[in-house]
């Protein structure tokens, strides 16, 4: 019945589903079940967005996060500094970083973390169904992210990055992007 996949767990969602509903049809047809308990259920919608990129290598990352050219590069915007840093300790992606309020950061248990979800038409995430809870790292915590929330609620902020513009309605994270970016580019010729 699970053809060459010896092993159910080896099947995906859609392989899963299509074997469980044919349980109950085989039941059927022998006469031991008059309707099937899982007609209408479908499988689990994957994300939005393909992610077409490749990770950074430890190399890369060690050239990118240099100890003298990021703070460089990154100090006079919070949203250069924290924005790759959160990126870099959570795998986020940069446009769900960019777009974070600060409503989106919270302590739990003594634990502080952010969380990804959607709460604005606005807003794109990788997977629309999902809210993701991500504890904050603790080099995140120790080079100031926490005092920097304070701050830009102090100041009235609802946006963690609120010096982010969305003017063309295409997102937070394009500029950021962009920035980042040229950045990484830069960093990269220069250490040929």
């Amino acid at each position: 019945m699970f053809g060459a996949c010896s092993d159910i767990g080896c099947l995906d969602n859609g392989e899963a589903l299509e074997t469980l509903e044919s349980v109950p049809s085989l039941l059927g047809r022998g006469r031991h079940l008059t309707a099937n308990p899982l007609a209408g259920i479908r499988s689990i919608a994957t994300p939005d967005s393909e992610d077409t990129g490749s990770p950074f290598t430890d190399a890369e990352l060690k050239v990118i996060f240099d100890q003298v050219e990021f703070p460089k590069w990154a100090s006079k915007y919070p949203r250069r500094w924290f924005g790759p840093i959160l990126g870099l300790y959570s795998g986020a992606p940069v446009n769900e970083v960019a777009q974070l309020r600060l409503e989106d950061i919270e302590t739990i248990d003594g634990i502080p973390r952010f969380c990804v979800r959607k709460t604005d038409k606005k807003q794109s995430i990788k997977n629309k169904q999902i809210r993701r809870f991500i504890p904050l790292a603790q080099p995140v915590i120790d080079c100031g992210f926490l005092d920097y929330v304070e701050e830009v609620r102090h100041a009235g902020g609802e946006r963690l990055l609120p010096d982010l513009p969305n003017s063309n309605g295409r997102g937070y994270g394009r500029q950021l992007n962009h920035q980042f970016s040229v950045y990484i580019k830069a960093s990269q010729r220069s250490n040929l």
